[in-house]
């Protein structure tokens, strides 16, 4: 549950804006406004870029200190069921990795 303790949408930036606030196209698109309460209700936008080197920063600093022990690091997506970010550039990504798998998507 890495993911959401790092995007929650109540955290912080360094501004002291809300990451919702500074950072919204990273919650995954849907049908509804995106809130501090249903934001990790659907994935991440995968397909912004600033978005995943901000994980990728973030997990090196957990991995780097306080997990520097660890044999194994698992990393999964929100631990949700909303389903994908609908954004054109997300839709076209699980276009291609359904179709790679056989499945219509």
């Amino acid at each position: 549950h890495i993911f959401e303790k790092i995007l929650a949408p109540d955290n912080l930036t360094e501004n002291g804006e809300y990451f919702i606030d500074a950072h919204k196209e990273w919650y995954g698109k849907r049908d509804e406004e995106i809130t501090i309460k249903n934001a990790p209700n659907v994935q991440f936008c995968v397909s912004q870029t600033d978005l995943l080197d901000y994980l990728a920063d973030n997990l090196i600093k957990k991995i780097k200190n306080e997990w520097n022990e660890a044999d194994v690091v698992d990393i999964w997506p929100f631990d949700t069921w909303g389903g994908s970010c609908k954004c054109e550039a997300c839709r076209k990504i699980s276009v291609c990795i359904c179709a790679s798998r056989g499945s219509s998507g």
